[in-house]
């Protein structure tokens, strides 16, 4: 039989326990892997010649479209894992895993042949400069780079199990030790000079052994968990899909979103450009990130709610999440938009106006996505809305390429124009879908719903801007431990005027409550 089993009845308190377990576990592997890649783009970005680096990130990024062959089947496992858990058929779940995994192994023979086809024209295509050795190598490593990618997909597969088993925190322990491997192994290789090849082999064996731990890890939790051959059952890839489907139009707008970019930039302007446009874009995604921790775990807890036809709590789950993942949010981003300049002045000796612009423009668009739209679309991707979110994201992902190639082509605006191509889309999306769907979600008015989520948290975040300003333009930081400093006195006034104006009179007790056991159990502890 399988470790546990959510049982509806019993519900709240376990679920509730579930995702705070599953949310603080990501936050601290956020943190971890936050301090470890400011550590290590900064090692490669000053390190690497500017191309070497450029194609390092543009690799990750066109083995990025690998995803597009998941074809949604990943969010369907999550959501399968989730319902083994509450109805307990083990058996029905190894038949779809079984069948999902071994359609992920036709699509790793895709990547290897496409990896294989493209590499006589790698370097017309990424337009590639330097010695026909360079380019050699740079061409050596892609191939290793796209077949270790091609033997690694299929095991993807068990992050996206542990997910759904409400098993993120196991998940992210060993997720961990992977990261701290790689940064080290990365590191040496690169004060060694031992080149592209070297960081790529060592990228992929130590996720190989990532994921063979997971495996391992979801035969433990679940003692009835089986995959074989003979389990496969093509009539149950239709059925699958017609789920999936439209969670890989999700994926694929998601992909061209973020992936997209870095290919125009390399096509329409140069690959020397990708490395700066990668730098902000990084600190963007860092921002987007640390605001949706709260995420990983509500998909499994909604689609377990919606499994037990709790609807009721399932709105209220929404409206919840919400208020706090926009609170998070406005709390990362208030600072980050006011110190992104010396931010990367300090980081990477990056004092490029078009860099600096391009960054403001993803911020901004990174702050619409995760307060309109990443919890709204989280939920109910759980909830059989699956349709309508296919809709809207892939109407922004084409949005999202044609403005920038666009703004490429028509404008001299460069790297910003990709950023504003970006921003548009944020915009639209969540002003005119997003936040409708998410009120004729929870039956509240658009009034309501931005009271509820953002009024409070909104005017703290202005308050705070004006003092985070006044701090930085009466001792602008040279250091990153001057920045810090610096922003102290913003910090303490969000904090201080969301306690008072951001958080009503049942949140300040509970907040009050959860400090005072804390500090109970740590003078009972002593």
């Amino acid at each position: 039989m399988s470790e546990d089993r959510v049982d509806p009845q019993d519900g709240h308190g376990e679920i509730r326990s579930r995702l705070f377990r599953s949310t603080a576990s990501n936050y601290v592997f956020l943190l971890l892997r936050l301090i470890i890649g400011v550590l290590l783009t900064r090692v490669l970005f000053l390190s690497l010649p500017r191309q070497e680096y450029g194609f390092w990130v543009l690799m990750w990024s066109v083995f990025g479209y690998a995803l597009l062959l998941d074809f949604g089947f990943g969010s369907a496992l999550q959501k399968y894992a989730s319902q083994a858990t509450v109805h307990g058929d083990w058996t029905d779940f190894n038949r779809r895993f079984s069948t999902v995994f071994f359609v992920y192994c036709g699509m790793s023979v895709l990547i290897a042949v496409v990896t294989l086809g493209s590499q006589p024209i790698l370097a017309r295509a990424l337009r590639l400069e330097g010695s026909p050795e360079h380019i050699a190598h740079l061409e050596k490593t892609f191939l290793l780079f796209g077949l270790g990618r091609a033997l690694l997909f299929p095991l993807g597969a068990f992050a996206e199990v542990l997910t759904g088993l409400h098993r993120i925190h196991l998940r992210n322990v060993i997720a961990a030790l992977s990261l701290l491997v790689t940064a080290v192994l990365l590191m040496g290789i690169v004060q060694l000079q031992l080149g592209l090849v070297a960081m790529v082999a060592a990228s992929l064996v130590v996720e190989l052994t990532t994921y063979v731990a997971m495996a391992v890890l979801v035969r433990r939790v679940v003692s009835d968990f089986r995959i074989g051959w003979g389990l496969f059952d093509r009539r149950l890839v239709a059925s699958i899909m017609s789920f999936s489907i439209f969670a890989y139009m999700i994926t694929l707008s998601h992909l061209v979103i973020l992936q997209t970019d870095e290919l125009v930039i390399s096509a329409l302007l140069s690959v020397s450009l990708v490395g700066t446009y990668h730098v902000v874009w990084r600190v963007s995604n860092i921002f987007q990130q640390a605001s949706t921790q709260l995420l990983d775990g509500l998909g499994p807890v909604a689609a377990t709610l919606f499994q037990s036809n709790d609807h009721d709590r399932l709105k209220n789950t929404l409206l919840q999440s919400g208020r706090v993942v926009g609170a998070i949010a406005t709390f990362l981003f208030v600072p980050l938009l006011v110190y992104l300049k010396p931010l990367l002045k300090i980081w990477l000796e990056l004092e490029s106006p078009s860099a600096y612009h391009s960054g403001i423009l993803l911020l901004v668009s990174a702050y619409l996505m995760v307060v309109f739209k990443m919890t709204t679309a989280r939920v109910l991707l759980m909830c059989e809305r699956e349709k309508i979110l296919a809709v809207l994201a892939l109407a922004e992902g084409l949005l999202n390429l044609g403005l920038s190639v666009v703004f490429c082509l028509f404008t001299q605006l460069g790297i910003v124009g990709v950023a504003l191509g970006t921003l548009i889309p944020s915009v639209v999306l969540a002003a005119g879908f997003y936040t409708p769907l998410a009120c004729r979600f929870a039956s509240v008015s658009a009034f309501q719903y931005l009271r509820q989520t953002l009024s409070g948290v909104l005017l703290s975040g202005s308050v705070a801007a004006v003092v985070y300003v006044a701090c930085r333009e009466a001792a602008p930081p040279e250091s990153l431990g001057a920045l810090v400093l610096n922003g102290i006195p913003g910090t303490a006034v969000l904090a201080g005027s969301f306690l008072l104006v951001g958080m009503n009179a049942r949140e300040r007790q509970q907040l009050y409550a959860l400090v005072y056991r804390g500090a109970l159990g740590g003078e009972r502890a002593q």
